[in-house]
């Protein structure tokens, strides 16, 4: 992939029923903490889209530090430690 490509990538996780089965008190999967560490290592911007609170998003989602986060239904916005909106 080139470096233009990389810089311009995104890739928005929901959490309710994508990366946890609350329902089904299923957790994170090691596969997926892989897989979103490797997006990370590629250049690639990964974000949480929910629309949980902030301060409802899982400490397991948290661990992943990703790049942005929009909670609330976008009332919410961090990028890079950054609270934008």
């Amino acid at each position: 992939m080139n470096e233009t490509k990389k810089k311009n990538t995104i890739v928005y996780f929901d959490i309710d029923g994508t990366l946890l089965d609350s329902s089904r008190d299923l957790p994170l999967s090691d596969a997926t903490i892989d897989a979103i560490g490797r997006l990370k290592e590629n250049g690639i911007i990964v974000a949480i889209n929910t629309g949980r609170g902030y301060g409802f998003i899982p400490p397991e989602v948290m661990a992943l530090e990703c790049d942005a986060y929009i909670a609330g239904c976008g009332t919410y916005i961090t990028y890079h430690g950054e609270t934008v909106l």
